[in-house]
């Protein structure tokens, strides 16, 4: 698979030109017992940026909340005062506070859901910002990536499968003011052992990601009981716990869940989805809380319309927090 693309952008007195590309390798093969995948990848980007005198505004820049990590925008002099949150329709905005706390740095934001608030766990939202003025810069970013994986299909291990990940990130800078920048070279290793056995999946992973931006250390414990329950419906079950070192700060955060999700189609194009979550999080240096959320949620789609509503109910306790939250949210879409 290669890829390339020339993405020109220009908006007032600023101009910014990227050109990227990419090359992927796939290979699977029928090994002993089972099947032997990898997958090689290469990547390259450069992005001339001219200079900015002026604060320039991006709209909608998507990001995804998922406990207990930060939804990080990693860009330069961004102006704290011009966050907007919104979820992905720009219906509806969520408050800072309230729904969302936001941390600041020079060369990044880092957004963390608040339990308890408007946004649930694993939900993506559009954030509205201002970045501040920069010299002209050219920014050359080189990627390489490997992944292994060996499931077994036959014999006593049947459903048993061991993975790796591997990503290494590496950039360069031309400016004339290198101090008004902060690169983000990376490197990220995923190990992971897996168990699927009939309707359970049992999950055990350690990711460490040496980062200038964000480094931290997490090892993942989950176990998940998926059935369908005949044509229209089905049940899933989740127990996980997390434990994440994250190496700018110190903390290290433990999170408890347990959730329980039932899902249904009542007629055709009318679906309903009711889920439980009770959550306890533990920060080394910061608050520990637990929550529990209730959420419902009915959609209906007919032809190229769909109408949805949400309902949502949160509690949150913990060391300096007791909040009860409900929220109603009610949408229509429709393409065109």
């Amino acid at each position: 698979n290669v890829g390339a693309e020339r993405v020109d952008v220009p908006e007032d007195d600023y101009h910014s030109v990227e050109t990227f590309g990419s090359l992927n390798f796939d290979y699977t093969k029928q090994v002993p017992y089972g099947r032997f995948f990898a997958a090689v990848s290469l990547g390259y980007d450069r992005i001339n940026n001219s200079e900015r005198g002026s604060p320039v505004t991006i709209l909608d820049e998507r990001v995804t909340f998922n406990d207990p990590l930060p939804a990080i925008i990693a860009r330069r002099n961004i102006e704290r005062s011009s966050v907007v949150v919104t979820n992905i329709s720009n219906t509806r905005f969520y408050v800072e506070g309230i729904d969302y706390t936001l941390r600041w740095f020079p060369d990044r934001i880092e957004l963390y859901r608040i339990v308890g608030g408007a946004i649930a766990d694993g939900q993506s939202v559009a954030v509205d910002y201002e970045i501040g003025p920069e010299p002209r810069n050219s920014i050359e970013t080189l990627s390489h990536g490997i992944s292994l994986r060996y499931g077994i299909d036959e014999g006593p291990l049947e459903g048993l499968s061991a993975y790796m990940t591997y990503r290494e990130i590496n950039q360069d800078l031309e400016t004339i003011d290198p101090s008004r920048f902060t690169l983000n070279d990376t490197t990220r290793l995923l190990l992971g052992v897996e168990l699927r056995r009939g309707p359970i999946t049992l999950l055990a992973e350690r990711e460490d990601v040496n980062s200038v931006i964000s480094p931290y250390e997490l090892v993942r414990l989950s176990a998940r009981y998926d059935q369908r329950l005949g044509i229209r419906s089905w049940f899933t079950a989740d127990v996980s716990h997390e434990m994440t070192e994250f190496g700018n700060t110190g903390s290290t955060v433990e999170l408890d869940r347990i959730s329980v999700e039932y899902a249904k189609m009542l007629t055709s194009g009318l679906h309903a989805r009711a889920r439980l979550q009770y959550r306890d999080e533990s920060d080394s240096i910061g608050v520990n809380t637990r929550g529990f959320e209730q959420v419902l949620e009915l959609n209906f789609s007919r032809r190229q319309t769909d109408i949805y509503a949400t309902i949502r109910n949160s509690m949150l306790e913990g060391d300096r927090v007791d909040t009860n939250s409900q929220t109603f949210s009610f949408g229509l879409r429709r393409a065109f």
